[in-house]
């Protein structure tokens, strides 16, 4: 399908890949309240004429007006009886065309109008469920979440019906705008604990870990050093030997000093919230 023009009244469509014509469609459907009045070119073949007068896209009808439950039930209503009233006088509807830039609508009346496409060819199978999904995503529906909720529940459930037309017209009539949500209350029993921002400190035993310390350094530092001069001899273990020993006892203190620094920081930066269970209100 090409357009190949359009004015504020007209538009002008060519079919020639969608194939051969359905000629016998255009005296049933060339009277039908719920589509743009056609007609065929006689100069090119495939070419179609539609002809939407004052109406206006169902796009820019949507985009300024705001619906409630009642009138958005109404219009999803409309759409659909359109659908079923081109299929009863033998159109197939898969050829209109469910882009709501080319569904048009009567502002004041709400008369709905659609666009047919000619051609014996089965063009979308889905073009109902397509355009209803359209209709909710544009639309600026406000309190209707059950009603939104009913009509793509229908879509979803009944797509491989052949009476998905009827079977979605019935789920909307059978809902009113006082159906109430209940919120069931859940009693939580359990305590939980995770992870958030605000750090937690933990408790530190400073004294003990100071005089761990100083324990191991004056033994590293002064008895080891002491014993191996004592005990094998100051010939053995010369000044500046016992000098790298020391060195290297101080340097294996740091390190291990320097871990346990680290690990007590990431101890620190851990964070824990609880979550008790609210007193229910009497």
């Amino acid at each position: 399908m090409k357009i190949e023009g359009q004015s504020k009244t007209e538009l002008l469509l060519n079919l020639v890949n969608e194939g051969k014509m359905d000629c016998a469609i255009f005296s049933k459907l060339q009277n039908s309240e719920f589509v743009v009045p056609f007609y065929p070119d006689k100069n090119v073949d495939n070419r179609i004429l539609y002809h939407f007068g004052e109406y206006i896209s169902l796009a820019e009808y949507l985009n300024v007006k705001t619906f409630g439950f009642e009138d958005a039930k109404e219009l999803l209503l409309l759409c659909a009886r359109g659908f079923l009233r081109i299929q009863e006088v033998g159109g197939n509807i898969s050829n209109i065309m469910p882009d709501i830039n080319y569904v048009f609508v009567e502002p004041v009346s709400m008369e709905l109008k659609y666009i047919y496409l000619p051609v014996l060819l089965e063009i979308n199978p889905d073009s109902f469920q397509e355009m209803i999904k359209q209709v909710l995503f544009v639309a600026k529906i406000e309190n209707a979440e059950y009603l939104l909720g009913t009509a793509l529940n229908a879509l979803k459930k009944n797509r491989e019906q052949e009476n998905v037309l009827e079977i979605f017209i019935d789920a909307l009539q059978n809902i009113d705008s006082n159906v109430n949500i209940v919120e069931k209350e859940v009693k939580v029993d359990r305590i939980i604990e995770k992870v958030i921002e605000k750090p937690v400190k933990q408790r530190t035993d400073l004294g003990g870990n100071l005089l761990f310390f100083t324990f191991v350094y004056t033994f590293t530092m002064i008895l080891v050093p002491y014993v191996l001069c004592t005990k094998l001899g100051g010939d053995l273990i010369s000044e500046p030997k016992l000098i790298n020993i020391s060195l290297c006892l101080l340097s294996i203190l740091v390190t291990v000093f320097y871990s346990m620094k680290k690990e007590k920081e990431r101890i620190d930066n851990k964070t824990v919230i609880t979550m008790q269970p609210q007193e229910r209100k009497k």
